[in-house]
Formats: structure tokens, C-alpha cells, sequence
């Protein structure tokens, strides 16, 4: 037993000095390459020219951004060039404006009078919005590869997320109804007393606000993407503002007697129902009625005491969808309308067509031959009717379905909880998914898809056929 414990006292005795020697060792390496990296850093440069942006987004024929640079050290912002890798895609001046060109990337820098290089802006240029949103009353709206939306996560406030559910931003503490994105600003009507109430335009990064109005009674917005801006103001007055201007200009179109219910507008019209009197209509508003801008002319083709529901128009034709209910409460003799000769009182939803390359053209033709050989010179009131009803199409859905938006020739819609669309000839109708209950008016379309709150932190993203689920969660923290 001893002999053991003495053989084991002259190993450790041998071995300590070589296990001594590589911990010096380590410890001395390790200290060589603390010595080497402070040199490193010590070594490195002090010197910069810093950019104000280092991402941009800018949209074909949209406004230039002025871009700046701050130095740091030695290094002198006197004599700064600026740089476009692809200056056929995006120009930058000598004071660094750089002006959209065309579609594609590239990078910008500065560059110092002693040779010092900024770190590149990236830059890319796209198509904007042709209009801010589908129907004036969005709270969700998607330009590019961003969502733009009132986020019920935070109090209603403005965020934006990327498509792929990354990059979760808020923009600023409004609370934006009425939705807009076009081009390089958001526009919406800001329902946050403390940070202003009213009609106000944001840069897409919220670095910039503009408040171009304080009158928060705004329920219809659509803005163009040159910034002219329609909405409807206390309930019966439409109204266009060209909110790039130096100073905006407001003017009104035109107002109504009675409250106005549901309105679309586009660059050529303003489609409109209203309500009977002071009071709405059991299901909505009533009547239909066109407002041509340039004509300043009014066209009935509903009368008001005919019961109809919101109106959604084609995002890129004079086609306006629309839809009928019957009541009981008038008698049909005195609707003087489009639909007076009907055998049976109408319902379900319509299509009136504005355009001349809708099918409507041979009917509106017909109907006009039959005016031209009445032996009258003067069209009689029976025959503007027959002309305004050839513009009209029964559309093969009911009372009981609603429609969401129209994109391409599809028209989505609901039938209670289902999600579904159908073609815009009536045919091919099929089912998409079904709603989250309490969420069913939470559906927007954008960039070729569809986005539906499911909940109160989660935007799902689908393709237009339903399929190809993405869940992006917008609970604010976690993904900042």
C-alpha cells in the first residue's frame, strides 16, 4: 500500500512542472493575442463619412430624396462627390438628391476629397401604389414588400412589418383609419387626439408628418399616387385635395342633402347611396347615384327608397358593384327607377358598367336605337331609364353575401364565416378558407394575395387561392 502511494508521489512530483509549463503557456498565448487584437483595434480606422440612410425605397416617377452625410475624425464633408453604381436606375446630384429613373437597384455613396468611402446605400426602385388602397376604408394596405397597418396589437397604433413577417416597426403613434399607401407616403385619417387628430400624411419610414387637416369626421379616403386625396367630410360632403402642393388645395365637389352612406370614388366618378332622411335605411344606405367630376353632372339610377348596402367598385374600371334588398315597408309602384318595369321587385347584387369595353356597350346600343326610333325628339323619362338600365347586370349573388374587394376578374366574398371568390363572369365560384369569428371585415388584398387578421396579434397571409399559409405575429417586443 505504501509502496503505491510513493509511486504515485513521484509522478505528480515529475509531472507538475510540464502541467505548470503549458498553463504558462496558454495563459501566455492568450495574453499575446488580447496584445494583438487591442493593436488590431487600435490600428483600425477612426475616420468615416456617415450616410443618413443606408436602405431606400424609392417608386418610378416619384419624388427624389435628399440624402446627407455626416463625417467623423479627420475626415472633411467639403468636396464630397456622390456616387450611383447604376446611375441609369437612380441619378444622384452633387448635393446627393437622388431621383428615381426606373425600375432595379443600385447603391450610392459619398466620397470624401481624401478618397475616404461611405458604406453604400442600397437602393431600390418600384411601381407604387396606383391607388392607396381598394375601397376608402382600410385599416391594412400593402405597397411593395411592406404591410402597412393599424396594429390591434398596440392600441391601434401605425406599423408596418415585411411581407415575410420580419422587421416588425412602428411607425408612429397615431391611431391611421382610412388607410392609404402610395409611393413614398402614407395617408390616413388619424383617430389619436394627443398626436393630432385629422387628415395626415407620413413618410413610409415615419420619419416625416405632415397634418393636413383637423377635422377628424372623415369615414371614405382614396388618394392617387400624384397625391390628390377624395374623402367624405361630415357625413354629405365630398371633397378633393391635392395634397402635394406647396400648400394643399381643398375644394368641394359637391354635398348632399341627406347624409351620405357609402361612397367609392375613382378620377372619373364619384358613386354614391344615401340615406332616406336623416336616418339610415333598415339595411344600409339607399338609392344609387353617379356624380361625373368633370362633367358636374348627377345621374340617379336607384331611388332612395330602394335599400341598398355598401358599394364596391373595380379597382381599374368605371364598374361599380352593388347590391339590392327588398322591403316591404314601400310600395313598388312609386320606386321610379331602372327596375320600375321589372315584373318583380329586385335583390341580390348588380353591376352597373360606366365603361365602353364592359359587355354593357351592345345592350347600352340597343337601348339607344329604341330611343332614336320612339318618333320623339326628346328622350321621355321611360327612355333614359331603359338607357340607364342597359348599364346595369345582375350578378349571381344574394342579399346575404358580401363583397370584400375585386382584384383582377375575381370578386371575393363572404357567405357568413366562408371566404370565397368567384369569377367576374359568375362562373368558377369556389371556397377559400373560413373567417375568424368577430374578424370577419378583416380582409384586405395586396401585391397578388390576401391578408386576414385571425386574432388580435396575428396577421395570416394567404395566396389568392387560399392556400400557403404565413402567420406573422405583431405583438410588439418580439421581434425588436
Amino acid at each position: 500500500m505504501k509502496r503505491h502511494i510513493l509511486l504515485l508521489l513521484v509522478v505528480a512530483m515529475l509531472g507538475s512542472p510540464a502541467l505548470a509549463q503549458n498553463t504558462r503557456v496558454k495563459r501566455e498565448n492568450a495574453a499575446d493575442s488580447t496584445a494583438r487584437a487591442r493593436v488590431r483595434v487600435d490600428r483600425e480606422p477612426r475616420d468615416f463619412l456617415i450616410l443618413s440612410h443606408r436602405h431606400l425605397e424609392l417608386f418610378e416617377g416619384g419624388e427624389a430624396v435628399q440624402l446627407s452625410v455626416r463625417a467623423t475624425g479627420e475626415v472633411s464633408t467639403e468636396g464630397i462627390t456622390w456616387i450611383s453604381k447604376n446611375p441609369n436606375i437612380v441619378s444622384v446630384d452633387a448635393r446627393g438628391l437622388a431621383t428615381p429613373l426606373r425600375l432595379g437597384r443600385s447603391t450610392i455613396q459619398a466620397k470624401a476629397a481624401d478618397g475616404t468611402l461611405s458604406a453604400p446605400c442600397e437602393v431600390t426602385v418600384t411601381r407604387p401604389n396606383e391607388w392607396g388602397n381598394t375601397n376608402g376604408n382600410e385599416s391594412l394596405v400593402i405597397q411593395g414588400n411592406w404591410i402597412y397597418f393599424s396594429n390591434r396589437a398596440d392600441e391601434g397604433r401605425l406599423y408596418r412589418v415585411g411581407m415575410d413577417g420580419e422587421n416588425l416597426e412602428r411607425l408612429s403613434m397615431d391611431v391611421p383609419g382610412n388607410l392609404n399607401a402610395t409611393g413614398r407616403w402614407l395617408y390616413y385619417v388619424n383617430g389619436n387626439q394627443t398626436t393630432g387628430q385629422g387628415l395626415v400624411m407620413v413618410s413610409i419610414d415615419g420619419a416625416d408628418r405632415v397634418q393636413l387637416t383637423r377635422n377628424s369626421n372623415i369615414r371614405y379616403l382614396r388618394v392617387y399616387k400624384d397625391g390628390t386625396a377624395w374623402y367624405l367630410e361630415n357625413a354629405n360632403e365630398v371633397f378633393y385635395l391635392a395634397t402635394q402642393s406647396r400648400s394643399p388645395m381643398r375644394r368641394k365637389l359637391f354635398d348632399e342633402s341627406k347624409p351620405i352612406w357609402s361612397v367609392q370614388v375613382n378620377n372619373e366618378y364619384v358613386f354614391y347611396n344615401r340615406n332616406w332622411e336623416d336616418i339610415e335605411q333598415p339595411r344600409g344606405g339607399g338609392g344609387m347615384f353617379v356624380h361625373s367630376m368633370w362633367r358636374n353632372k348627377l345621374e340617379n339610377y336607384l331611388s332612395v327608397n330602394r335599400n341598398t348596402r355598401e358599394l364596391i367598385q373595380h379597382p381599374s374600371r368605371n364598374t361599380v358593384y352593388f347590391c339590392v334588398y327588398k322591403v316591404d315597408l314601400v310600395p313598388v309602384e312609386t320606386l321610379l327607377d331602372i327596375f320600375s318595369k321589372s315584373p318583380s321587385q329586385p335583390s341580390g347584387w348588380f353591376r352597373l358598367v360606366l365603361s365602353d369595353d364592359e359587355p354593357a356597350q351592345q345592350l347600352r346600343e340597343e337601348a339607344l336605337r329604341k330611343v332614336a326610333t320612339s318618333g320623339s325628339s326628346q328622350s321621355s323619362a321611360a327612355d333614359i331609364w331603359m338607357e340607364r338600365m342597359a348599364r346595369v347586370q345582375k350578378f349571381p349573388l344574394t342579399e346575404e353575401d358580401r363583397i370584400h374587394f375585386i382584384s383582377g376578374a375575381w370578386i371575393y366574398y363572404s357567405r357568413g364565416n366562408e371566404f370565397r371568390k368567384i369569377h367576374d363572369d359568375g362562373k368558377y365560384d369556389q371556397s377559400l378558407f373560413t373567417l375568424s369569428p368577430g374578424f370577419g371585415n378583416e380582409v384586405y388584398p395586396g401585391n397578388g394575395q390576401i391578408f386576414r387578421w385571425v386574432d388580435d396579434q396575428t396577421i395570416v397571409r394567404t395566396k389568392t387561392d387560399g392556400r400557403d399559409e404565413l402567420r406573422i405575429d405583431v405583438t410588439p417586443g418580439r421581434r425588436e
